[in-house]
């Protein structure tokens, strides 16, 4: 969960070169005495589960000690952040971006859930629609709903977000990305 990674070295004396950024200093022939002083980085694991439904822009892998990591999630068509998992301060869970400075081990897993979209279904008097009221439908699917007027009457009037449509019996909200609305009318035939 820990681990030490050389940088390079800041200070050579003798053949050795003053600094280097590389972990060897090739085959020097020693012909005079000579120093090497390495750095060491101390990293720790961070293991990020992979969400369903989205993405997050640091993987799992090896982070230095002391940065900050800042992780990003991205949903997927349809769906939206819902919250952190794992490794997460209890205060934090629901960060957008979430910035934590590492210190630890850490396991840390996004969550994203389907946007629901409402559909607003009322009937005049003398009928029935059904389902009625606020229906939560999840993006991209579909939902139906039945009109039935009162023994003697007859649908008049059907509004579909706002516009006059055909009556019919049954209305069918297919691949449904945003709000609606749907409105039925009854008089006597």
């Amino acid at each position: 969960s820990t681990q030490f990674m050389c940088t390079g070295w800041p200070n050579g004396t003798g053949i050795i070169p003053a600094m280097g950024t590389t972990t060897n200093v090739g085959s020097p022939t020693l012909i005079q005495t000579s120093g090497i002083e390495w750095t060491w980085q101390t990293q720790m694991q961070v293991t990020v589960t992979p969400p369903l439904n989205g993405s997050v822009n640091l993987g799992s892998g090896w982070y230095p000690a002391g940065n900050v990591l800042t992780f990003i999630p991205t949903p997927s068509n349809g769906y939206q952040f819902a919250g952190w998992t794992g490794d997460v301060p209890a205060a934090r869970t629901n960060d957008d971006p979430l910035a934590l400075t590492n210190g630890r081990t850490r396991v840390i897993g996004a969550n994203f859930e389907s946007i629901l979209y409402t559909i607003a279904a009322t009937a005049g008097v003398n009928g029935v629609i059904m389902p009625a009221g606020n229906v939560q439908v999840s993006h991209g699917n579909a939902t139906n709903f039945t009109i039935i007027p009162d023994t003697g009457y007859q649908i008049t009037n059907m509004l579909i977000d706002g516009v006059s449509v055909t009556p019919t019996n049954q209305w069918l909200f297919n691949n449904v990305t945003n709000n609606h609305t749907i409105e039925a009318y009854f008089a006597l035939r």
